[in-house]
């Protein structure tokens, strides 16, 4: 593509310009430290003896999808992504991976939150909040569909992104990428807030509920993430595309990946637990357990109950009490679950 005079004169004068070596090193430390969540995650549930739900399914296809979009994104850096537009050698073939990094994008992030939201689901049964779940995760799918579609058709025809000898007609890209993130934003928080005033009507200590509503609020990094990520892929720009979106490219990988951290932390404490139980001299382990156990619960509470367990390793002896929730009068219904935040 043909550049304005002062700015090939800016990009020749910055030719040194090389950010690659970041984009490469945060994608590497950023996948892996959402490999060892997920693999952390699958090793808590067979602590916990708990079976593989949509959850973690769910998850699994968050950490593939984020596995190709850092991937497409090394594709980007591969072909100039990091540097000037004038060091990019082959246009068509940077342009095509960068809208692919641009969708892929999507599905993870979305595969992520459809992952909380299921774990929501399986921890409160409780038909007026999964309902709403229901309409969150709908009004989250539609949006991501929506996005990746724009995203796609940004300019027409779509080949003219990468072939600049067909003239494009062209959405505002910056203005599209701003509205999209800012709903992303929003969809973060009310997905972050959801469970709390569930949470806060449990019948049991208020050290217990704020210890439980903390392992949700993990997620409040991955809020942060999101709206530092807006602020840079409103400045994305195709004067100097391959240089201004480095910053995008690297807050799209955090957040991403970040997130599947996030989803998974609140399932490993059983984890912790037993690590901790088994190193504790004195034999004796955290006494709070998960926030529902495996089996059938019935009655108007829709399953969900806080148990806690008193256990003593030397002698085998346990001492079980179990909060329901149901005098709250949470919801109704009979339901069959399991929970595992331990």
């Amino acid at each position: 593509m043909s550049l304005p005079t002062s700015e090939i004169a800016y990009q020749t004068a910055h030719l040194a310009d090389d950010r690659q070596a970041n984009l490469i090193v945060s994608s590497a430390l950023c996948l892996a430290f959402a490999y060892m969540a997920v693999a952390l995650r699958f090793a808590s549930r067979r602590v916990a003896r708990n079976t593989i739900g949509p959850d973690d399914y769910a998850i699994l296809a968050g950490l593939f999808f984020n596995s190709t979009h850092v991937a497409s994104v090394i594709v980007c850096v591969h072909y100039g992504l990091g540097r000037h537009l004038i060091r990019v050698t082959n246009f068509s073939a940077f342009e095509k991976a960068l809208l692919a990094s641009e969708i892929l994008y999507l599905p993870a992030i979305f595969s992520t939150k459809l992952s909380i939201l299921l774990l929501y689901k399986r921890l409160f049964p409780v038909r007026p909040f999964v309902v709403v779940l229901y309409i969150t995760g709908a009004f989250v799918a539609a949006y991501s569909l929506t996005a990746a579609m724009v995203n796609l058709l940004q300019c027409l025809p779509v080949n003219s992104v990468w072939n600049p000898a067909v003239k494009p007609r062209c959405v505002n890209l910056g203005l599209e990428l701003l509205i999209f993130s800012s709903i992303n934003v929003v969809t973060d928080f009310v997905i972050l807030v959801l469970p709390m005033p569930l949470v806060w009507r449990l019948h049991t200590t208020t050290a217990r509920k704020a210890q439980v509503s903390g392992l949700f609020l993990l997620g409040a990094f991955v809020c942060g993430v999101s709206i530092f990520r807006a602020t840079t892929v409103s400045k994305v720009s195709i004067v100097d595309g391959s240089w201004v979106a480095t910053d995008a490219a690297i807050w799209s990988i955090v957040e991403t990946c970040i997130a599947v951290v996030s989803a998974c932390l609140p399932t490993l404490r059983p984890l912790w637990l037993d690590c901790a139980g088994r190193r504790n001299l004195a034999g004796k382990s955290d006494p709070i357990y998960p926030l529902s156990n495996y089996g059938d619960t019935k009655g108007r509470t829709g399953g969900l109950r806080i148990q806690k367990r008193d256990v003593e390793q030397d002698t085998g002896e346990t001492d079980e009490q179990t909060l329901v929730a149901g005098d709250s009068g949470l919801g109704s219904g009979n339901s069959k679950h399991q929970g595992y935040l331990g």
